[in-house]
């Protein structure tokens, strides 16, 4: 439906209106010529999210349903919304610890990164979906060094090669 330079795009909106809508972390931008030119872009609006206080993590775009899913941290939960940022639901994810991302696979299959267990945790979000559990999931360990608090920051898929870059 989007071509990769739509999705590329509308990745690098969504993670600079995400940049913005946590004001107090923001940090100037340091331009280089391997950057994905950030200052081409400029914020046309802002949605402040009643349901979160702080640490919205990761968002993903999932076109089968036209909806942005969205992860914090505390409290562990997907917060599924309009493309306008309207939330539709709040799913708690039980048993989860510490996560910092979500990517939309295809269908209704996500991945959810958690930065301090240095895992990716494949889940399954459909319309009846109200809580997702930990020990009912599939996933995988990514091995990296360094300590509890500098893991995986976040996740997103290629389905052109079907990889996962973390």
């Amino acid at each position: 439906m989007f071509s990769i330079k739509w999705k590329v795009a509308l990745i690098a909106v969504f993670t600079l209106f995400i940049s913005v809508s946590i004001g107090a972390q923001l940090k100037p931008v340091v331009m280089n010529d391997a950057s994905v030119g950030l200052a081409d872009f400029r914020l046309l609006s802002r949605v402040d999210l009643k349901e979160v206080e702080d640490d919205l993590s990761g968002i993903t775009f999932s076109a089968p349903t036209q909806s942005l899913f969205a992860v914090t941290n505390e409290p562990p939960q997907i917060l599924e919304m309009t493309l306008r940022g309207k939330v539709k639901r709040v799913i708690p994810l039980i048993g989860f610890n510490d996560t910092e991302g979500v990517a939309h696979i295809r269908d209704n299959r996500f991945a959810v990164v958690e930065e301090r267990r240095r895992r990716v945790v494949f889940v399954t979000i459909d319309a009846e979906t109200q809580k997702i559990e930990y020990k009912n999931c599939d996933s995988r360990s990514i091995s990296i060094d360094g300590s509890a608090n500098k893991g995986l920051e976040g996740v997103a898929w290629s389905q052109q090669d079907g990889s996962f870059f973390c």
